[in-house]
């Protein structure tokens, strides 16, 4: 197989067409979507230089709260895309006593509201706050401070197993910022996603940017059972213990060489779907790659710095549940994440497919265009 460039096509036309998904998760017969585990509010800032110790640092004087993590971002993203889905969020937020949220969890819960979306699938955990991420932006990079609040309570006790649809789509992120989930090299995450499949379920998983000690051996427990892997590069190459970066520069060659070992050591997987600023990849249970660039964003069109992952997974999420190709599915995927950066927080910039399609022909992006054509005809 070529493994030249990571932006050719390196599959057959019969990949490309493939599936990835069963059909009997899909539109028609599947139950729609479960975005299931860390339900966080992010308290975003953008300061003016690098904190040096001991120093100060301005703000730019702009601070937002958001709601995020994937059960937010994801589920809200989903719901801005197609208002008719079923989209189902789980997690746990913190409270004073049972039912009672605190102002956290009611700023969660209200979001949810704001977009049709239930909150009967949020656990409220008496004793603990919700989880809370502040995020500094600074010369175009970012930097996280998580606390895990209720989140550390995250599992199949707290799972409402009973009120999800048959055969729904499940996706569990972060695992890796999921104490419960990680504790015992990754029992309770197995557990519980072989619970789910039980019931019915196609599991899919995410990692973030958070590589302690004991996250290889949940990576190879996780990924042993799950049906999918949608991620990013970094996670993706931690996880089986590959250097994809020479420099800043990511090496094409060596991220093939990373999916292609999660592919052989986990042969319940059907596909690992990676993406990262500049591409996306999906790498086949047949060994076969599509990859796919990503249109950089120029000017006034890129604003937030937080939610692009999460919707560049939704949008692919989606366009699979619809049966779309391998291509249009990275092609939709790329243009969700890129329009959701016209924003502060992580989802105000979502939008429909209408308007992904629109955002598309704005900046010239034809094969985008075309690629959406094939389920969504332009007016």
């Amino acid at each position: 197989m070529r493994r030249k460039k990571l932006k050719a096509v390196v599959c057959s036309e019969k990949t490309r067409r493939t599936l990835l998904i069963p059909e009997r998760y899909c539109i028609g017969i599947g139950g729609g979507f479960v975005f299931a585990a860390t339900a966080v509010l992010d308290r975003c800032k953008w300061l003016e230089g690098r904190p040096l110790r001991n120093g100060l640092v301005l703000t730019s004087g702009l601070t937002i709260e958001a709601s995020g993590g994937l059960t937010m971002n994801n589920s809200i993203a989903m719901k801005k895309l197609d208002p008719g889905m079923r989209v189902f969020p789980v997690g746990c937020i913190g409270g004073t006593t049972p039912g009672m949220p605190d102002s956290a969890g009611r700023f969660l819960v209200g979001r949810l509201m704001e977009h049709g979306l239930s909150a009967g699938g949020l656990s409220v955990v008496p004793g603990q706050e919700t989880s809370f991420t502040d995020v500094s932006t600074v010369e175009a990079e970012r930097y996280f401070e998580h606390s895990y609040g209720a989140c550390a309570r995250f599992g199949r006790k707290t799972f409402p197993f009973k009120k999800l649809k048959k055969r729904s789509i499940v996706m569990l992120g972060y695992l890796n910022l999921l104490p419960l989930l990680m504790a015992n090299n990754g029992r309770e995450a197995v557990a519980l996603i072989k619970k789910l499949q039980k019931d019915g379920h196609y599991v899919v998983i995410d990692f973030t940017d958070r590589y302690k000690e004991g996250y290889r051996e949940l990576f190879a427990a996780t990924a042993g059972v799950a049906n999918l892997i949608v991620t990013n590069e970094t996670s993706l190459a931690k996880g089986v213990g590959v250097n994809v970066y020479k420099g800043k520069k990511l090496d094409a060659k060596k991220l093939l060489l990373a999916a292609q070992k999660a592919i052989d050591r986990n042969p319940n997987l059907d596909a690992v779907v990676v993406h990262w600023p500049n591409g996306s990849l999906v790498y086949t249970r047949n060994h076969e790659a599509l990859a796919f660039p990503v249109h950089q964003l120029k000017g006034g069109d890129k604003v937030g710095a937080t939610g692009a992952g999460d919707n560049w997974a939704v949008g692919f999420l989606y366009a699979m549940f619809m049966r779309v190709d391998l291509l249009t599915a990275l092609l939709i995927a790329t243009t969700a994440a890129e329009k959701s950066l016209g924003a502060l927080s992580a989802t105000d910039a979502s939008g429909s497919l209408w308007q992904l399609v629109r955002f598309a022909k704005r900046r010239k992006l034809l094969k985008v265009c075309r690629g959406l054509k094939k389920f969504c005809p332009l007016k």
